[in-house]
């Protein structure tokens, strides 16, 4: 995993956030189904997320690591305890609109704001990671299947960022 060093401050904490279905934005009304038809309560399957202006000072060292991506966007989110997002592969339905793109040339990056929390697991492919540092970088190319989990006692944050190379 690659690192940023952030600014050492908890302004992601104090964001309004938003509360959303895990499959917001998704073109599958059957995806949450699935999931709630296997048993798993549709109240622990939302994710809060603030979508966060690129001119934010507390980004610049965010910028600058990828200021080799263009059509950039930056999203905060909170996973509170209990909830998480289940296996899936992200369509950018909004993105690759908004930018006239391809899926498969869509790149994303999770930036983990805090140190490993235990119950905080990201998925990538089949591979864990649940061991990391604020400021490690974890990522992946188009619809590579990735969840994420907060079986922990506290808040989960990272910030989301997609760009296009």
């Amino acid at each position: 995993m690659s690192f940023i060093n952030l600014i050492d401050s908890d302004w992601y904490k104090h964001l309004d956030y938003e509360e959303v279905s895990v499959n917001a934005g998704a073109d599958s009304s059957e995806y949450i189904s699935r999931y709630v038809d296997a048993g798993h309560h549709p109240k622990t399957l939302t994710l809060d997320r603030c979508h966060l202006d690129p001119g934010l000072p507390e980004l610049v060292p965010v910028i600058e690591y990828f200021k080799l991506l263009k059509n950039v966007s930056f999203c905060a989110h909170r996973l509170r305890p209990g909830h998480y997002v289940p296996t899936h592969s992200d369509e950018y339905a909004y993105y690759t609109k908004k930018f006239n793109v391809d899926s498969n040339n869509v790149h994303r990056f999770i930036v983990f704001l805090e140190d490993h929390q235990d119950g905080h697991i990201l998925f990538i492919n089949k591979f864990t990671q649940n061991s990391y540092r604020a400021g490690n970088v974890a990522g992946w190319t188009g619809r590579t299947p990735h969840a994420a989990l907060n079986f922990g006692l506290t808040d989960r944050y990272t910030l989301q960022v997609t760009g296009t190379k």
